[in-house]
């Protein structure tokens, strides 16, 4: 359908993920796959030696580098 998803099994009624029910599917795959809301640039990181941790701090400022380039947005990716 243009605007809505059809889910069919065998022997069992259509469900429908439209515009009446997106944002329960959005909570629920949130759920699901432990995807919290933050600014982009937000996610932490938890290295366990020197070297990981110069990784995670080369990540870090290459994500503020591009959500300075972006002006900050961020958009879900369940949009």
């Amino acid at each position: 359908m243009p605007r809505s998803l059809i889910f069919t099994a065998k022997d069992t009624e259509p469900k429908y993920i439209d515009d009446t029910n997106f944002e329960e599917l959005q909570a629920i795959l949130r759920l699901i796959f432990c995807s919290k809301e933050q600014p982009e640039g937000a996610q932490t990181y938890n290295p366990g030696n020197a070297r990981a941790k110069e990784i995670a701090d080369k990540l870090m400022k290459g994500r503020q580098r591009v959500a300075e380039l972006k002006g900050g947005e961020s958009i879900s990716i369940f949009s």
